[in-house]
């Protein structure tokens, strides 16, 4: 196993994907107001659904799995 990449400063890994391509998969989402809505927002069943748990935490886990 050879040490040339270290001495040289070169990481001898794979560069799959670019910054832009990391930022674009892994960044935080840039969310307008109608996507906020469209996305995030529950409808009424669903909100009778998780408030029908006990406790925040419960409430919250149920809201993340729908």
């Amino acid at each position: 196993m050879t040490t040339r990449g270290k001495a040289t400063g070169k990481s001898e890994r794979l560069a799959v994907l670019n910054n832009a391509e990391q930022e674009a998969l892994y960044g935080l989402p840039d969310f307008d107001d109608a996507q906020r809505l469209e996305y995030l927002a529950l409808d009424e069943s669903e909100l009778a659904l998780a408030c029908s748990r006990q406790g925040l935490h419960a409430q919250i886990y149920c809201i993340l799995q729908i």
